[in-house]
């Protein structure tokens, strides 16, 4: 369910931090990386002739470089290891194409970083990802934290070490892949699942609360799981459990709208948008 991860990097100094983040996934038993960079077009849609050419040669020589010192590490952690550098193209849909061509498990992104990773998650890339993907993006995050006046790079916690995890449960077409992957999820990290319903206005509570019950009930022991019926606006309230809950990872149907979007913007932890 999660062996084979493809893992959009940009290069930067959020992606040398992401690549030593991956460790975590041993965790939940990922075994075999696809590194993958894309050089985005709009770095060479202004250059004419045979400055492209050369453009793109260095650009290249560049990328391969690092992703071999990524390729070495990971490897010597245990890992089954590939890369490869496209483009010029928009990097949403070359990921979602090589996902594709790959049949990976799960795609892996940073949500914090400079050039298109940075605005995956801050305008319409990742929501155009989610719609042109059958896979479920793992979102990692956050990158940043200021120290007085100083930005600096942190390394993100382990979501799969014994921390709850929050399934943030819809009646609709990704109930199924919701529930699978977070059961799933915390059966390997250990932890609790805490199921999560926000019911907005006109929305009968007491049926919530029996659908989530039968579904804890069809859980394996194997699993801690509780659940909650909430109400309110389910992307602030969600956001809001975070902290509250102290999870390491919300899973989340990956359908693109306001919910997943202001979620995966906005919770300090990471996201498994699940397809």
């Amino acid at each position: 369910m999660f062996e084979h991860a493809l893992v959009g990097v940009d290069l930067s100094k959020v992606s040398d931090s992401l690549i030593k983040w991956l460790v975590s996934l041993k965790s939940i038993e990922t075994k075999r990386l696809s590194l993958v960079y894309v050089i985005p077009l709009e770095l060479v849609e202004h250059v004419a002739g045979f400055a492209v050419d050369k453009l793109l040669s260095e650009l290249r020589r560049e990328a391969l470089e690092k992703l071999e010192e990524y390729s070495r590490f990971l490897e010597s952690e245990g890992f089954l290891v590939d890369f490869k550098v496209l483009g010029p193209a928009v990097p949403a849909k070359k990921l979602a194409e090589e996902a594709e061509k790959l049949s990976v498990d799960y795609i892996v992104v940073a949500s914090r970083g400079h050039g298109w990773l940075r605005e995956l998650l801050m305008g319409s890339t990742v929501e155009e990802l989610l719609r042109v993907t059958t896979r479920s993006v793992l979102v990692s995050k956050p990158y940043k934290r200021r120290k007085g006046e100083k930005v600096e790079l942190a390394m993100p916690p382990n979501p799969f070490s014994g921390l709850p995890i929050l399934a943030a449960v819809e009646f609709d077409e990704y109930l199924d892949s919701v529930l699978s992957c977070g059961v799933e999820l915390a059966k390997r990290s250990k932890g609790e699942l805490v199921m999560v319903h926000v019911v907005e206005d006109g929305e009968d509570p007491s049926y919530a609360k029996e659908r989530l019950a039968r579904l804890a009930r069809s859980i394996s022991g194997d699993v801690s799981v509780r659940y909650e019926v909430l109400s309110g606006r389910p992307h602030k309230v969600i956001v809001e459990l975070v902290d509250k809950m102290k999870v390491g990872l919300v899973v989340i149907g990956g359908k693109p709208g306001s919910v997943l979007e202001y979620v995966a913007k906005r919770s300090p932890v990471h996201i498994f948008a699940c397809k």
